[in-house]
């Protein structure tokens, strides 16, 4: 839950942005990480 706390947190940033790219892979990266820690 942590985890896709800080991914909802950052996700509007980089949208912002417009680092589409980096988006995925913080999506990609934070799903990894949620079902590591499951």
């Amino acid at each position: 839950m942590n985890g896709q706390s800080r991914f909802f947190g950052i996700c509007p940033y980089l949208y912002d942005t417009g680092t589409f790219c980096l988006s995925a892979i913080a999506m990609v990266f934070t799903d990894f990480c949620f079902f590591y820690i499951l």
